[in-house]
């Protein structure tokens, strides 16, 4: 173990006053069911500018007795075990990650992360979606499992969800060069290489298989992200030939929302885009693009936020970033 690689691993090992925090109420049994700095517990979805505000990567530990909640993000995420073992769930189903391995998870993909022991180190590699192309890239060199999740990546569908790759310690030596952005193409070559290096490890598999229910879930929540306006339980049921009833139990199963609060969640990121926008959007051309008058928006939005969409425009809205 090199000497740069070794600081790295170090610098997370004491735990942080967060981690401690989190230790106690969990030593009590008295842990939340979501993180403190989540203010609003029906929208979960990690987005690129709140988790990776500088640069186009970051590199973060997975704090230790953080509640284990389901969510999904925007970007890419890869966690890594450099120390110990973790639990990973998807839609329903866990498996163990242990010392030396990676995942690679597709944007969009609910899942939750356990790591309930003080000596684990599980640190995830954030990559925004500019830099798929890179990931990308490698469709044409590389066989096997990690060809077929590529290749869904690229298509947009992701049935897989994630792929497990076992022995890639020699790729996280690289993840201290990973760090510095400030000679771009350097970066890049280092990013590379860690991918290379990555791709290469020995063993991989597919933890979670495409079933029947899960190829169909990824193509209800995708229906719903793009048309939320248009998505009620009954008609999504229709399109998907399913029992509003059956849809119901199966979303609620997998994702721990039921049906309205993630049409709703999906509303509310929408809105949430538009008013960060460099444009200055009407509270009136907001509401059109989720389906509603200003006044019912208004009265929508913070419900949701615990804030007035003026509120959130002027950035009183909680920087997730920034705490965790």
């Amino acid at each position: 173990m090199n000497a740069s690689y070794t600081d790295f691993v170090n610098r997370f090992s004491t735990l942080t006053e967060e981690e401690l925090h989190y230790r106690k109420l969990y030593e009590m049994n008295y842990l939340p069911s979501v993180p403190d700095y989540i203010k609003d517990p029906k929208d979960l979805q990690h987005k690129e500018d709140e988790y990776i505000p500088d640069g186009d990567i970051k590199i973060r530990k997975h704090p230790c007795f953080l509640p284990n909640y389901i969510h999904d993000h925007s970007f890419l995420e890869i966690p890594m075990v450099l120390r110990g073992s973790c639990i990973q769930r998807f839609y329903g189903e866990s498996f163990e990650m242990k010392e030396g391995d990676a995942l690679i998870i597709a944007p969009g993909t609910y899942h939750s992360i356990s790591v309930f022991d003080e000596k684990t180190i599980v640190v995830n590699l954030l990559i925004k979606m500019r830099l798929m192309p890179v990931i990308l890239s490698y469709q044409d060199r590389e066989q096997g499992v990690i060809r077929l999740f590529i290749e869904e990546l690229k298509s947009g569908t992701a049935s897989r969800t994630c792929v497990h790759i076992r022995g890639a310690e020699e790729a996280f030596h690289m993840l201290p060069e990973l760090e510095d952005e400030s000679y771009y193409p350097l970066f890049m070559v280092n990013l590379t290489k860690f991918m290379v290096l990555l791709f290469r490890s020995g063993d991989y598999s597919f933890p979670i298989m495409p079933t029947d229910q899960n190829n169909r879930l990824t193509g209800i929540l995708e229906a719903i992200r793009n048309n939320p306006v248009d998505s009620t339980l009954t008609s999504v049921a229709d399109d998907f030939g399913l029992s509003p009833g059956y849809l119901s139990m199966m979303i609620h199963e997998k994702t721990g929302l039921k049906f309205s609060s993630l049409v709703a969640k999906r509303k509310v990121q929408i809105a949430q885009q538009m008013l960060r926008s460099d444009k200055e959007t009407s509270n009136l051309e907001i509401a059109k693009a989720i389906g509603m008058n200003p006044q019912q928006f208004c009265r929508f939005f913070r419900k949701w936020m615990g804030m007035t969409p003026q509120e959130y425009r002027k950035g009183k809205h909680p920087d997730i970033a920034s705490n965790q």
